[in-house]
């Protein structure tokens, strides 16, 4: 294990046959997931750094940690959630740490069969268009008559 002052390799130590599984899950989802399928976790510690982090998170800093050549690889921000209610420290990854990984070749499936690059462009699109499909449906508006009693659609039907 290489010392604190000790410079690593940016070099890639290793490759792995990257895949990736297409899906659109949930009913809600038109979203395709990308994330490619690792190996496993590795951790690594540097509570040091994310005390350090932390506090100047807190004192209202935005934080970058840099690599071994003092660039800037990671961002370090506070944020909203989605509700307004409470701050959470967000991540984001930056310069040559951002596409350190492009190198490495990938498969893509969907269903289990191989897919290439038209055909997960394809069902994205189709993904997408689902969605601003949802986005503009009205529901129908019903009406009771007050004297017979029979439900009347108020409307035209959107397709």
């Amino acid at each position: 294990m290489p010392s604190k002052k000790e410079t690593r390799p940016l070099e890639p130590v290793g490759k792995w046959e990257a895949t990736v599984s297409l899906s659109s899950k949930g009913s809600n989802r038109a979203d395709m997931r990308r994330k490619v399928r690792t190996n496993g976790i590795r951790r690594i510690d540097a509570s040091d750094i994310i005390a350090d982090a932390m506090n100047q998170l807190r004192a209202g800093f935005e934080v970058r940690l840099l690599d071994a050549e003092r660039k800037e690889a990671i961002r370090l921000y506070p944020c909203l959630d989605a509700d307004y209610t409470e701050m959470f420290a967000a991540a984001q990854t930056m310069g040559d740490f951002r596409h350190g990984l492009k190198d490495i070749g990938f498969t893509m499936k969907r269903s289990g069969n191989y897919a290439n690059r038209e055909e997960a462009t394809a069902a994205r699109a189709r993904t997408k268009a689902l969605k601003v499909r949802r986005q503009n449906v009205t529901p129908d508006t019903i009406i009771v008559c007050p004297k017979c009693g029979t439900e009347i659609r108020v409307g035209k039907t959107l397709v």
